[in-house]
């Protein structure tokens, strides 16, 4: 009985450790997103603009996302990159990620905003989005249930 109680509790440490990471991980997601706001800007042009579709394990749970990449040049570099705003994720609605390829249809000009200090990380929209929180939601709620566990 007491070998089954320290299996719970390393588990329960773990599950508490995966969320302390995540808790990280979105903390610096979110640090980065909130910093898109003073990242330079630049033009840039459409290259790619498609909902994009995963098959997972066949069933219905599939997800879409959008394929959208862009091209933009720095300081007489060229650069191409896919990031919509930091924080993007698949949705098994393919009508909302079709209406964020619909903003950015191919050829289109648009405004591409980048990290002055490193100008491959760019994005096309700027800020924080509910997506955003994600990691750091997730991470919560792991450490949550592992304490939780652990104080019964």
């Amino acid at each position: 009985m007491e070998d089954k109680k320290k299996r719970e509790k390393k588990w329960l440490i773990f599950i508490i450790g995966i969320g302390a990471l995540l808790i990280v991980l979105g903390l610096n997601t979110l640090f980065k997103a909130f910093s898109t706001y003073f990242w330079s800007s630049t033009q840039g042009k459409i290259l790619v603009s498609q909902v994009g579709f995963v098959d997972r394990f066949k069933r219905e749970n599939d997800s879409f996302y959008f394929d959208i990449s862009y091209e933009y040049s720095v300081d007489g570099k060229l650069y191409t990159n896919s990031k919509v705003f930091l924080g993007q994720y698949g949705s098994s609605i393919s009508n909302w990620m079709q209406k964020v390829v619909d903003r950015y249809p191919v050829g289109k000009e648009v405004s591409v905003y980048y990290n002055p200090k490193n100008p491959k990380e760019a994005v096309l929209e700027r800020g924080v989005r509910v997506a955003t929180f994600g990691l750091f939601i997730g991470g919560l709620l792991f450490v949550g249930i592992g304490i939780l566990g652990l104080k019964t």
